[in-house]
């Protein structure tokens, strides 16, 4: 994506933060961006698709960098961990990211895609290696389940009633005591250090 791009996106994520809506004026997101109108119709296709071109942006980029991450890792546990606490911890370095999620992603297919990618493969391979106890047709309720805990501690990271450390611990500490995991285990995993983005 060229810069250009890059700060009409962010330009355009932070208007649809403000104002909850997923429809953004041509004239407020050239202001917001610090560019003229010109500029925003050579950059984006088409202006109403907007939204749509701004969660791909933001799911494409979070598996990205999640699976940097995953590098070298492979328990299914560690890296169904992993998956819940990235979130949480750029949640608290980018709060409008964070807000965007919390408004937009349980109700939109294309933000949910996140859940489709790196949680979804930890998950299968942890079935598969019989680490989880969970069965395959169960698999996509529990990783809902998942996502709501994570949108939902994602609010109390952003109000400041939680860190992302604490908040990314508990998570991660009881969706592996659900997934079979003993006590000792999923406490260990859960407080393991996050690996830095490759």
């Amino acid at each position: 994506m060229k810069p250009v791009q890059q700060r009409l996106h962010n330009a355009a994520l932070k208007l649809f933060v403000e104002t909850g809506s997923k429809h953004v004026n041509v004239s407020e997101l050239a202001k917001e961006a610090g560019v003229v109108r010109g500029t925003v119709y050579n950059n984006i296709k088409d202006p109403d698709m907007l939204f749509d071109q701004v969660a791909r942006h933001v799911v494409t980029e979070m598996n990205a960098r999640v699976e940097s991450r995953l590098i070298g890792i492979a328990d299914p546990a560690e890296r169904y961990g992993i998956t819940l606490r990235a979130p949480l911890q750029r949640v608290m370095n980018e709060p409008v990211w964070g807000r965007f999620l919390v408004q937009f992603a349980i109700s939109n297919s294309i933000l949910n895609g996140y859940w489709r990618g790196s949680p979804s493969d930890a998950i299968a391979q942890g079935i598969k290696s019989n680490r989880f106890e969970l069965q395959e047709d169960e698999a996509l309720s529990f990783l809902s389940q998942g996502a709501g805990a994570t949108f939902s501690l994602m609010i109390l990271v952003l109000n400041g009633y939680k860190t992302w450390r604490t908040a990314g611990e508990e998570l991660v500490y009881w969706q592996l005591r659900a997934l079979g995991l003993s006590l000792e285990d999923a406490r260990d995993i859960s407080r393991r250090q996050l690996p830095d983005s490759h």
